[in-house]
């Protein structure tokens, strides 16, 4: 099947240029760090470095790779082949979410353990890595370099980072449930507290619909700024 050649090329294209050897390491910083702290600051930071790097590291990384890909005349050649535009996204976010998941169950198991709701716990870092990874893929499409996508994300992650305030205690608010990131912030809670079947359930339909959401835009977006931009050229 095409897919999983394409899965399997995202996969060598991404060890190529040595992105899983680069958060690997980080990795093990991060595992260093958890096992010298205690309590709340374990919960609080375990949660930190879910929502803010393990589940958004595929949406930096789509950014590079579809920049790469660009630049490397990939994607121009790419769409006159019998691949379909689905598939060559579904790809990239199954290959990054891979990493995502991986990258998630290293710092949770390392943290606490195996997660007490192992299903809403991964089931919170699957929908969260794919949102993020859509998200990216929006953006990437508009952006002409490296610099102004990451100008551009990090713009979007400071929006979308603003339920930590509430988690944080800084600022309580009803407001943040809108937010997809707030779904996720309440399964990763799954790790060291009993979160009620409602409220996880309530999370995973808010990341599922927001998902559907940025997966038409992305969707859509790719075919007006790529492949319609370079069929006009």
């Amino acid at each position: 099947m095409r897919i999983f050649y394409l899965l399997k090329q995202d996969v060598i294209f991404q060890f190529r240029h040595r992105f899983y050897y680069a958060y690997f390491f980080i990795l093990a910083v991060y595992f260093s760090i958890l096992m010298n702290v205690d309590g709340v600051v374990k919960e609080f930071l375990t949660v930190f470095i879910l929502f803010s790097d393990t589940t958004v590291l595929g949406f930096f990384f789509v950014g590079g790779l579809l920049l790469l890909e660009r630049d490397q005349n990939i994607l121009q050649s790419l769409f006159v082949t019998p691949i379909k535009l689905h598939e060559y996204l579904f790809s990239k976010v199954l290959s990054l979410t891979i990493l995502a998941t991986v990258a998630s169950f290293i710092i949770a198991i390392s943290a606490f353990g195996i997660p007490k709701n192992i299903f809403f716990f991964t089931v919170g870092v699957v929908l969260s890595s794919a949102f993020f990874i859509f998200t990216g893929i929006t953006i990437a499409v508009r952006s002409k370099t490296v610099n102004s996508y990451f100008f551009n994300a990090i713009v979007f992650t400071m929006l979308f980072f603003l339920p930590l305030l509430d988690f944080f205690g800084v600022l309580k608010s009803r407001f943040f449930m809108i937010f997809p990131t707030h779904g996720s912030i309440v399964l990763f809670k799954t790790l060291f507290e009993d979160v009620s079947l409602f409220d996880m359930a309530v999370s995973t339909v808010s990341l599922i619909f927001w998902n559907a959401v940025i997966t038409v835009v992305a969707y859509r977006w790719f075919v007006k700024y790529e492949i319609l931009k370079n069929t006009k050229n």
